[in-house]
């Protein structure tokens, strides 16, 4: 491809958007974060020009998006330290209106990435093909500290309001006349919720379905009687092992966490990779901080099925053709309520059912921020060890991220 060109892939997902902006009267900069990502990643400017009858998109070469995006680390902490100190209410102020995509639109983002695919009718791993022997290799090189972090919550055992039905761990110590009498065991059982909103979790390519269809076009009933194999977990039995790249959206913003129903833009993403001077590339496992865990240490649980911060979809076409491995947040990945309509779960459906990108969802990355802040630089080995379960449509897991 030509320097300054723009894939036709994204001018196919990119025309509607426009016309949808123009139908709905979407500001200037809603309408230049779609321009940031070709500038970022094509080295051309989408000019959007917005006029009070007209809207013309024209492609120009020059250099790349830059935003005014200038402030300070000291200005970045005072302006977090405000806004904690400011939350009054476990639902706090309502996040500004964000663009909202009709499902006209959205189907066409759907089949305009599900086309992208480029690995066959019977492919069954998806996102994970771009994570390559070579990549993984090359992900070893970010060890430098020698010290690792989990990224993982501690799996809850309490009901709370984003938790109602909580892990349930069963302990069985030995008994009392036994305790004292050669060698006796403590035992434990564990009975969870895989897919819930609290505990850190994986989703396979067998969780989403969208009109009746998995990852590929494989029909949901392909496997009925012994659950969706071909799709199941087990894709990754032997573990996922990369570069793990964390943007950390909130301390780009310069606020201590994304209110619940705020979303992640184009925009977010590029100035992100600005601000902390890295780039997400092809293999990378991306991992998105909205601060989901941080307001929930502090002002405590919520209903986060009903409002949440996550990804807006239109990110997708970006992190397709930056060819990531996999995705995963601190929160659900989605944003709640929905931004799209009659689309529930957008990102999940473009993530896993359209482009096979396994899902990494509330995870915990407090201490691994803290570390990437210490070490000026916020790539790391990442491993990603599900549980093997045959059949499963996801896992618990406890990600490691080392330095």
């Amino acid at each position: 491809m030509a320097a300054g060109s723009t894939p036709p892939s994204l001018v196919a997902g990119f025309v509607p958007a426009v016309a949808g902006a123009r139908q709905r009267g979407l500001g200037r900069r809603r309408v230049l974060g779609i321009s940031a990502a070709v500038a970022e990643a094509w080295g051309s400017t989408l000019q959007i020009l917005v006029d009070v009858t007209v809207l013309t998109a024209v492609a120009v070469v020059g250099p790349p998006f830059s935003g005014n995006r200038a402030t300070s680390h000291q200005e970045r902490n005072r302006k977090a330290q405000d806004m904690t100190e400011s939350r009054r209410t476990s639902e706090g102020p309502a996040p500004s209106p964000a663009a909202r995509m009709t499902a006209a639109e959205f189907r066409s983002m759907f089949e305009s990435l599900r086309s992208t695919c480029p690995w066959g009718p019977d492919d069954r791993r998806g996102a994970l093909n771009h994570l390559t022997p070579a990549e993984a290799l090359a992900a070893t090189r970010e060890v430098r500290l020698g010290r690792s972090v989990s990224l993982a919550a501690k799996i809850e055992t309490e009901v709370t309001p984003d938790d109602p039905e909580p892990a349930r761990n069963q302990l069985s110590p030995p008994l009392a006349t036994e305790a004292d009498r050669g060698v006796t065991f403590s035992l434990d059982r564990i009975d969870m919720n895989i897919h819930g909103n609290a505990d850190s979790h994986i989703d396979a390519l067998s969780h989403v379905l969208f009109d009746g269809q998995l990852y590929n076009g494989v029909r949901a009933d392909a496997n009925a009687d012994v659950g969706p194999v071909e799709l199941s977990i087990a894709t990754a039995a032997d573990g996922i092992v990369g570069r793990g790249v964390l943007l950390d959206i909130p301390r780009s913003r310069g606020v201590a966490w994304l209110e619940p129903g705020d979303n992640v833009t184009v925009d977010d993403l590029l100035a992100a990779e600005r601000d902390q001077k890295v780039q997400v590339g092809r293999g990378d496992i991306l991992l998105v901080r909205v601060g989901h865990r941080e307001r929930r240490r502090e002002l405590g649980s919520w209903n986060a099925a009903k409002r949440r911060a996550g990804l807006h979809p239109e990110v997708m076409p970006l992190l397709a053709e930056r060819q990531i491995a996999a995705l995963g947040s601190d929160g659900n990945g989605d944003t709640a309520p929905s931004l799209t309509d009659g689309v529930d779960f957008p990102v999940h459906v473009l993530a896993v059912s359209a482009l096979g990108m396994m899902l990494m969802d509330y995870l915990d990355f407090g201490n691994v921020k803290t570390m990437c802040e210490e070490a000026a630089r916020w790539s790391f080995l990442c491993v990603i060890a599900p549980l093997r379960l045959p059949t499963g449509t996801g896992s618990p897991i406890n990600a490691i991220a080392v330095l």
